[in-house]
């Protein structure tokens, strides 16, 4: 299966490395920038030119990792530019976690086959980051025949399937969003009070993270309920009760955020058992 990428971001750009690593073959690649094809070209030694059409009439699937926002022109450049016999049969695939397979809706409408394939991944840089398209899930949500041909390409990656119904694309995406986008965000809240007590920003950050890196482990050992520690699965008020006094004094912005996740803990200390109802009610009253 010959495949094309319109798209050389961090993602397009981490897929072109590992598809390739992975013995598929290339057969055309696009971009808005004209510096992001020659840097995919440098690293996988080939030469293709940056066009729209040859990488679609070359390829028997299409990757689209273009940002959500322009995965409409996209589309309607490819229509706009090929004949139906050129979309007819090919696979069509955006990566969005977002957006359902209805963005695609034209290319379908031209005898294409469509599909979103979104790897659960975060993909920071576009050196080393196919690393990251190994051993994890892919939202997919298409049609029998885009699956099909996707499937192989999971697999190569040693990665899993999980099929997402398009009604909850949304929800599925938050999930990710708050897995990945808000651990970032806790982890800077963090930093920034460890700052106020007047180290340095990155030295508190640094500081955080074994103790990050253990609540990993014990996630992956225990299972998220019983990876539970701290004073609100104690049902220890006096000292969540400092918490809240001293975040008001140092850092009321925060204050908010402290507690939402806090009634959420107390629902796991619930759940764990190691607090009881009483204490829980007392909790969800702080």
């Amino acid at each position: 299966m010959s495949i094309g990428i319109i798209g050389l971001g961090k993602l397009g750009c981490s897929l072109a490395m590992g598809l390739k690593k992975e013995g598929f073959i290339i057969s055309g690649l696009y971009s808005r920038s004209i510096h992001s094809v020659q840097f995919i070209n440098d690293r996988m030694g080939t030469s293709f030119e940056n066009n729209l059409v040859d990488t679609v009439k070359k390829s028997d699937a299409v990757f689209i990792t273009v940002s959500d926002s322009s995965i409409c022109d996209v589309v309607s450049a490819i229509t706009s530019n090929l004949e139906q016999e050129s979309i007819r049969s090919k696979i069509f695939i955006h990566c969005s976690g977002a957006l359902s397979t209805s963005v695609l809706e034209p290319l379908a409408q031209k005898g294409g086959y469509t599909a979103s394939l979104h790897p659960i991944q975060t993909f920071a840089d576009k050196e080393m980051g196919w690393k990251g398209l190994y051993g994890i899930y892919y939202g997919f949500e298409g049609c029998n025949q885009a699956h099909e041909s996707i499937k192989p390409i999971v697999l190569s990656f040693k990665g899993k399937i999980l099929n997402i119904d398009k009604e909850y694309r949304h929800l599925y995406h938050v999930a990710a969003c708050i897995a990945s986008n808000y651990l970032v965000a806790l982890t800077y809240i963090s930093g920034c009070l460890l700052e106020s007590l007047g180290l340095k920003f990155k030295e508190g950050v640094e500081a955080l993270k074994p103790l990050m890196d253990k609540t990993k482990s014990n996630i992956d050992s225990l299972g998220c309920i019983n990876a539970l520690t701290g004073p609100i699965s104690r049902g220890d008020i006096e000292t969540v009760a400092g918490h809240i006094e001293a975040i008001n004094e140092k850092n009321p912005g925060i204050l908010d955020a402290y507690k939402a996740l806090g009634k959420i803990t107390v629902e796991i200390g619930l759940k764990k058992g190691t607090i009881n109802n009483e204490e829980a009610e007392l909790l969800y009253k702080l």
